[in-house]
């Protein structure tokens, strides 16, 4: 599974606020008649496109989170965390969707790795240039699986990515 480019840049604001900061209480986010779109037209904010480096945008302003995530030097778990959260996925929510105590451990591993990198999420999203994260030990490929439970919700599970040597067939 690919991370998908934000659907505009409203969604891209909300997105970079919780990464950068978690769920924050923020006025223009709660309540009242305002729309969160209200954010990119008031007068004393500055629009995203601004704040973010041009090199991490694609061509509708919208954030490319493939080539933010390659440039943060994600491992594969915390892409899959990325994914999750750009699908509005809350921790709970993703934990509680595993299948098994097996998924739900990968997951939580992964989440908390994600969670002391992302300070390097939000520099790539800034600067456009690669930022360098020192691991302990390398992460296996994993796949973002998706099945319907039998209660009708959705379900996570991982499956690890095995590459085919040239030689077989």
């Amino acid at each position: 599974m690919s991370i998908s480019s934000v659907a505009s840049p409203c969604t891209a604001a909300i997105r970079d606020f919780t990464l950068a900061g978690g769920r924050q209480r923020d006025p223009a986010f709660t309540g009242g008649e305002r729309k969160l779109c209200d954010l990119q037209v008031e007068p004393n904010r500055e629009r995203i496109a601004d704040i973010l480096s041009a090199e991490v945008l694609n061509e509708h302003q919208e954030v490319d989170w493939e080539k933010v995530a390659k440039l943060a030097n994600l491992d594969p778990g915390e892409r899959i965390v990325l994914d999750l959260k750009l699908m509005g996925l809350s921790f709970r929510e993703a934990i509680g969707a595993c299948v098994t105590a097996e998924d739900r451990n990968i997951l939580n591993t992964a989440w908390r790795r994600f969670d002391r990198h992302k300070h390097v999420v939000k520099q790539a999203l800034l600067t456009g240039k690669p930022q360098h994260i020192m691991r302990k030990g390398s992460v296996p490929e994993l796949e973002l699986m998706f099945t319907e439970g039998e209660d009708g919700r959705l379900k996570i599970f991982f499956k690890k990515v095995v590459s085919k040597r040239l030689g077989d067939r």
